[in-house]
């Protein structure tokens, strides 16, 4: 994955579905580290292109990470649901991967 970390930077991350390969791109429009990224998001099948913020607010012990994926009125009505769907999953498990090495990393002192 590539991450340009400014307002115009470009975003680039290469995966596989284990069937064939994707490449999913975007454009940096507001960042405020460490706390606000948000961006483009398109993998390069589409036709539309969506909106990802991902926000960080510190809490007592720990961090609350909120993330929107927005403008899936863009895709073809018949995709939609489907990819949404798919799309929530994957966040949701990128989510608790995260936790759980934040945890570890606690863990360790």
């Amino acid at each position: 994955m590539k991450l340009e970390p400014r307002i115009g930077g470009h975003f680039f991350e290469p995966w596989s579905d284990g069937v064939l390969e994707h490449r999913t791109t975007g454009t940096i429009t507001e960042i405020d580290p460490p706390h606000l990224l948000a961006m483009t998001w398109k993998d390069e099948e589409w036709e539309f292109e969506t909106a990802l913020t991902v926000t960080i607010v510190g809490q007592s012990g720990g961090a609350l990470i909120s993330l929107q994926h927005r403008g899936w009125e863009g895709a073809p009505v018949e995709e939609r649901a489907p990819l949404i769907s798919d799309h929530r999953g994957g966040w949701s498990r990128h989510l608790k991967n995260l936790a759980a090495c934040a945890e570890s990393m606690t863990d360790r002192g």
